[in-house]
């Protein structure tokens, strides 16, 4: 029980010092990694940041749009064990489910047409961090998706 605890607390180190350097890392206006492209954990942190000091937008669908550092250290956690499963895989569940299920295409379209609409800029960054919280039923999709394949 000793080892466990003992990786465990490792573990945690680990993680925690990821989300510490990611930090820095996009605290420094000068870094040379400025440019490159954001990944999962950077998304997480510059969220959580922004929403914490108040900059965030208000989408109205809920009360607390970030991620604590317990729950962003947990998806760290879930993703470094689950990496063997790739996202790719999992789209294709839910490409098949999709297939099978042609009401709950609609459904999901209907709520992607009411979020996105027409804007032709929904890929930027800007409107990609408003519209994303709005998708629950896609949410759902991909959890259910998620619950019925588990890695």
């Amino acid at each position: 029980m000793r080892i466990l605890r003992e990786a465990a607390a490792e573990l945690r180190q680990y993680l925690d010092e990821m989300v510490t350097a990611r930090r820095e890392e996009m605290a420094d206006k000068d870094s040379r990694n400025r440019d490159r492209t954001d990944n999962f954990l950077s998304f997480m942190v510059k969220s959580n940041r922004e929403l914490q000091l108040g900059s965030g937008k208000d989408t109205g669908f809920a009360r607390r749009n970030f991620l604590t550092e317990s729950e962003i250290r947990g998806n760290l956690f879930t993703y470094s064990l689950g990496g063997h499963e790739s996202p790719a895989h999992k789209l294709i569940f839910a490409l098949y489910l999709l297939a099978a299920l042609g009401e709950q295409q609609k459904w999901l379209l209907e709520e992607i047409d009411a979020v996105v609409g027409g804007q032709q800029d929904w890929q930027s960054e800007g409107l990609f961090m408003e519209m994303f919280p709005r998708l629950k039923r896609c949410q759902a999709a991909m959890l259910e998706t998620l619950r019925l394949y588990p890695s």
